[in-house]
């Protein structure tokens, strides 16, 4: 925990321009309201406990992250699903998901929600590749969403 509180300080008094604008990005994100408060935060420790391995997170692998797949509901899982490939860059592999969270009931803005957070993981470039594919593959799905 020093050594991330450390780097922290570090970029905060090497970089201070930089690390306000992060702090208006993280607090823009913290404020958008396509996703609830529990969902975001499922999401983004999913995303950051899993760095990248969405079959450990999801089936329930050796990692801390076991614990909270099986809490997760469907809907949530198929957001996680969406997160971790948006933040590994494979922003052209998440239709099925897309289809299925809106099958399940995502909404656009929460399915634009959890891209908007795995900005903060995998940089502008990922994060740019993702959002229209996402946003393309929900608007062309039949599928209407369910009502929670």
């Amino acid at each position: 925990m020093d050594t991330v509180i450390n780097s922290t300080n570090t970029f905060y008094r090497e970089a201070p321009h930089i690390s306000m604008a992060l702090d208006v990005l993280l607090k823009a994100l913290e404020d958008s309201k396509g996703l609830d408060a529990r969902t975001k935060l499922l999401v983004s420790t999913a995303i950051t406990k899993a760095s990248g391995d969405t079959i450990s997170l999801l089936s329930g692998g050796a990692s801390n992250t076991a614990r909270i797949s099986s809490k997760l509901d469907t809907k949530t899982k198929q957001l996680v699903f969406i997160a971790m490939k948006a933040a590994a860059g494979r922003g052209t592999d998440m239709q099925y998901h897309v289809s299925m969270a809106k099958s399940l009931g995502a909404t656009r803005d929460e399915i634009k929600d959890t891209v908007l957070l795995a900005l903060t993981v995998s940089g502008i470039k990922d994060f740019l590749a993702a959002l229209p594919n996402v946003l393309e593959a929900y608007d062309q799905d039949h599928n209407e969403p369910s009502k929670p």
